[in-house]
């Protein structure tokens, strides 16, 4: 049975989860576009049927080519955009929305010939990022591919 009984049943992992929901919610959250999509996806998970103001409030991220930034102001990327018509694809908001389709846009007009999506090394502040940009370009470019999946046609 996966109804509201689920949610009464211990386990190992639901308790983990609380513990771990339970410190996030102490913590002061930064400003990036990755906690503010992991908060709504908390918000999605635990059921939370009013959300029209959580999104109205994600959305106010998105820059005006369409993408999103990893930061509130940043560049758009192809990590931080994928990630956010993902997340936004899981609170309910339809592929159809104009604000969908302008991250679907970014995403396709700035994707590379082989397949790639263009990333910049960035460091948490007082750090220098390292040289190698590959890990990056490679979690930038599963995003905007997962972004795209749950924005477009089939």
């Amino acid at each position: 049975a996966l109804g509201p009984q689920v949610k009464k049943d211990k386990s190992p992992e639901r308790e983990a989860r609380a513990k771990a929901a339970a410190w996030l919610a102490k913590q002061k959250p930064n400003d990036t576009t990755q906690t503010a999509a992991y908060r709504l996806l908390v918000k999605v998970r635990e059921g939370e049927k009013k959300l029209d103001a959580d999104i109205a409030d994600f959305l106010r991220r998105q820059n005006k080519d369409g993408g999103f930034g990893q930061l509130k102001d940043s560049p758009s990327d192809a990590y931080a955009t994928g990630q956010a018509l993902y997340i936004l694809s899981l609170a309910g908001v339809k592929n159809d929305r104009a604000e969908i389709q302008r991250g679907v846009d970014f995403l396709l007009g700035t994707q590379k010939k082989d397949g790639s999506w263009p990333m910049t090394r960035r460091g948490h502040p007082g750090v220098t990022p390292g040289p190698f940009s590959v890990p990056i370009i490679y979690f930038g470019s599963t995003w905007a591919t997962l972004g795209l999946m749950r924005s477009s046609p089939k």
